[in-house]
């Protein structure tokens, strides 16, 4: 099925809330394109909207991005970008030796729901952790980065694994949301050079490229609203609430699957 404009908004809008909100966009997207009707290049449209959602955490945090890219020799600055590499590396390694692996998940809705009541639960859980103000170092980076690593399969909420994964470490609950969106950006943006490398010669259909660019549009400016909310929710406390959302789409949409 080819994209039509009302289908890429109504994804991108998809896309902009759940990008942020921990309830895994990935699993959403494959969701709402089974219920939809599969969109032709429909992997392809998915990294364009995480690319856009990708755009709106660089502004958000275009303070902290513009300090890992300032003058190299500097030792603080230098850690930092350290430690986010290391958070990289499980997600390198899984991208690069199991992606055929997740790309199968993207084909079974069951998969995407058990995922998603995982997330669910794990999301109920997450009121236990405790606050103890624990920096980001090696360790913990590599423990967050797994944790993303696994949310590539989607129903795996990627900002609710991390998320969760620096709570349960006790690191500072602000601290947590910026590692884990700063953590995003060059796994998503990876992701989007790999797959344009992946083109046909031809390259993209404007009967594609038009619509696909409408929705990412519609995804960066709910995206922008979104985490907003989130980081809020997230130093509030109440990140955990997502989990009853997460376990009613999951068993509800079980039920849906059984019944066909």
């Amino acid at each position: 099925m080819d994209i039509g404009y009302l289908q890429a908004i109504l994804l991108g809008a998809l896309q902009g809330l759940t990008e942020f909100f921990p309830v895994s966009s990935s699993g959403h997207l494959v969701l709402a394109q089974n219920i939809m009707g599969t969109v032709s290049d429909g992997v392809l449209l998915e990294v364009l909207l995480h690319v856009g959602t990708a755009a709106v955490v660089i502004w958000f945090y275009k303070s902290e991005v513009l300090e890992l890219i300032r003058p190299l020799f500097d030792a603080e600055r230098n850690h930092r970008r350290a430690v986010l590499v290391v958070g990289l590396i499980p997600t390198i390694v899984a991208g690069v030796f199991f992606k055929s692996y997740f790309e199968r998940a993207y084909d079974s809705p069951l998969i995407v729901l058990i995922a998603l009541a995982c997330t669910g639960f794990a999301l109920l859980a997450s009121r236990r952790a405790k606050d103890r103000g624990r920096p980001i170092g090696f360790q913990i980076a590599l423990l967050i980065g797994i944790a993303q690593a696994i949310a590539i399969l989607p129903g795996v909420s990627r900002s609710g694994a991390t998320i969760i994964t620096a709570l349960f470490l006790g690191v500072h609950r602000k601290e947590a949301a910026e590692f884990s969106f700063l953590l995003s950006v060059p796994a998503i943006l990876g992701a989007g050079i790999l797959t344009f490398r992946d083109l046909s010669p031809g390259g993209l259909d404007p009967r594609f490229l038009f619509p696909a660019l409408v929705g990412t549009l519609v995804a960066v400016v709910i995206g922008t609203l979104a985490l907003r909310m989130l980081v809020r929710m997230v130093i509030r406390g109440r990140f955990d609430r997502w989990g009853w959302y997460c376990l009613v789409i999951a068993f509800g949409g079980m039920a849906l699957f059984l019944l066909r």
